[in-house]
């Protein structure tokens, strides 16, 4: 009379193990590669912002606190979304076809992508996604401004 729930309790706590990253689990889903990017890159153009002589007309330290609050909420977003941050591997020559400040202008660019990533984020999320946005948004504005100081 025991055996069937038994039985089937020892089931389910073997999918439970499975599912939890026991042995023949999948591998960690990663499924926003754009706010992955973005995260890489940001935590980049920050040592790169750092790094220069230049203070972009006086706008790096307000483009050093964009970059770091768009760290924050990106790293939420994707943290309590389930997802395993795994740092990217860009060759050097992946930057070529910047003349300067190579990383911030990737950065402008994978903020691009991570914005609209955003766009699909479950429900759950909403709260931290319209922080993450408002955080890119700021990120995107800054990181441009201080980018025409520097051709100028």
């Amino acid at each position: 009379m025991f055996c069937k729930p038994i039985a089937r309790l020892a089931a389910l706590a073997a999918a439970a193990l499975v599912l939890a990253g026991g042995a023949g689990a999948l591998p960690p889903r990663l499924p926003h590669p754009g706010m992955r990017a973005a995260l890489h890159e940001l935590r980049e153009a920050r040592e790169e912002l750092r790094a220069s002589a230049h203070d972009f007309g006086g706008h790096r330290a307000a483009a050093l606190r964009a970059v770091d609050d768009a760290i924050g909420s990106i790293k939420a977003v994707v943290y309590f979304g389930g997802e395993n941050y795994r740092p990217l591997e860009r060759r050097p020559d992946f930057y070529r076809r910047y003349g300067d400040h190579p990383r911030m202008r990737q950065a402008l660019e994978d903020l691009r992508a991570a914005r609209a990533e955003m766009t699909s984020l479950p429900p759950h999320l909403n709260r931290m996604k319209r922080r993450a946005l408002r955080d890119v948004d700021a990120a995107i504005a800054e990181l441009e401004t201080a980018l025409r100081f520097a051709r100028g």
